[in-house]
């Protein structure tokens, strides 16, 4: 029996060190194409969720199987994959991915691409924001968008939340709620018309209500967000804040072109509560009165004694 139990664990140690054995280890550098070194790429076994990343000097070491594919990923590059096969030093060039710099982005009054734009712009494309459901435009873009925060303080239809662009710019705390949300708004641009706000006018004048919440987001083609200097230079002291400039959808060509957005759903009737109304209303407060043995309790009802004649009561 012991032999039977000493074979069993040396079988098990084998088996552990077969598996052990397959793998190797890969080490290698990662430069982009002037053969400078490249920090924080992403090394990852294909398959797996095996994975480490260059240091400051690019150079990484990964355990991985010989018939793996090692997987190199950095932002600003194009994506690598190498199979490991044999070799245990695997040095990788990163291309860089030109295809985002030509996107085209606006910056006021004009187009161009971001090859050639220095300023800090943002953009989210108004496929991104179409059949969500929302109260307004300006909610959808809270976590979609560097640099923008929003923060919904209501659900309620028309509700205004807050916005700003790359933090706050109120620091003091004696401010009140909405003299905070005026000194941190950003300016809209819709169609290269900046648009008025409620929040800069006298409490009581305004419709309280956002006006930004009748603009379908269907209806939107493009979106960029104007975060640095060049906003205000562009539109002065109202883009302190930063700018977010709304491109809606224009007519493309002469063929006509009918588009049907439809929404379904099933809601549930709420149950209410229920209430007693006429005689049996009326009854139920004279026993209560009727119940009480003197005029101090009597007096301390918190209702009145519902008038007999009166033809909703006694019905």
């Amino acid at each position: 029996m012991k032999h039977k139990y000493l074979l069993t664990l040396l079988l098990g140690c084998l088996i552990t060190l077969t598996g052990y054995a397959q793998n190797t280890t890969v080490t290698g550098v990662v430069n982009d194409d002037t053969n400078q070194p490249v920090g924080g790429v992403s090394v990852l076994v294909k398959g797996t969720k095996n994975g480490t990343s260059t240091n400051a000097n690019g150079s990484y070491s990964i355990s991985a199987p010989a018939d793996a594919t090692l997987v190199f990923a950095f932002i600003g590059f194009k994506t690598q994959e190498v199979k490991i096969g044999s070799r245990k030093n695997i040095n990788i060039k990163l291309e860089e991915n030109m295809s985002n710099l030509n996107d085209v982005v606006i910056i006021g009054y004009q187009q161009t691409t971001r090859k050639k734009s220095t300023g800090a712009i943002s953009s989210i494309s108004g496929k991104e924001l179409a059949n969500l459901p929302a109260a307004s435009f300006d909610q959808l873009l809270q976590g979609r968008l560097a640099g923008v925060n929003v923060q919904n303080f209501s659900g309620m239809p028309g509700g205004s939340p807050t916005v700003s662009v790359r933090g706050s710019s109120a620091v003091n705390l004696n401010y009140s709620d909405d003299a905070i949300n005026v000194l941190s708004s950003p300016l809209y641009v819709i169609d290269g018309v900046p648009q008025p706000t409620d929040l800069y006018v006298s409490p009581g004048v305004g419709t309280g209500a956002n006006y930004l919440a009748g603009l379908n987001p269907n209806d939107i083609e493009s979106i960029d967000v104007l975060k640095d200097a060049s906003a205000t230079a562009i539109y002065g002291a109202t883009a302190a804040n930063g700018v977010i400039l709304i491109t809606t959808k224009k007519g493309t060509n002469s063929e006509p072109r009918v588009a049907i957005s439809a929404w379904a759903g099933l809601n549930q009737r709420p149950e209410l509560r229920d209430v007693t109304l006429g005689s049996i209303e009326r009854r139920q407060k004279m026993n209560i009165l009727e119940a009480q043995l003197n005029y101090d309790q009597i007096r301390d009802l918190p209702f009145l004694l519902t008038d007999s004649l009166n033809p909703a009561f006694n019905g």
